[in-house]
């Protein structure tokens, strides 16, 4: 593991390449959480990493594969129908694929997980 983090209201356990191994919802208060992985010595950060390398996806974006600009505009429908298991799955999709995907402000933003 390289960085252990809360997101908005989600634990996210990143690998030794910075794919997300982790992102589940959670309700447990930060203070608890950087207490308990502290404790375990795992890599707790007050915030992601990698928040600057992550930038808005568009439908246009040539960085990316037809694949993978396939399953980002699926999980974007997903989105906009609220269908979260979907957009989890996609979400789980693109990480194998080696994108990190994160949600802001109803965009889906991206960043090369390697």
């Amino acid at each position: 593991m390289s960085a252990i983090f809360l997101e908005n209201k989600s634990l996210v356990v990143l690998g030794l390449t910075n794919k997300e191994l982790y992102r589940e919802n959670t309700d447990i208060k930060i203070s608890k959480a950087q207490d308990t992985f502290a404790m375990h010595v795992y890599p707790w950060k007050k915030k992601d990493p990698h928040a600057n390398e992550y930038r808005k996806w568009n439908l246009n974006d040539v960085d990316f594969s037809k694949e993978i600009t396939n399953i980002l505009y699926a999980r974007r429908i997903a989105l906009r129908e609220q269908n979260k298991k979907e957009a989890k799955y996609l979400r789980e999709d693109l990480n194998e694929l080696g994108v990190v995907v994160r949600d802001q402000d109803g965009h889906q933003h991206v960043r090369r997980g390697n």
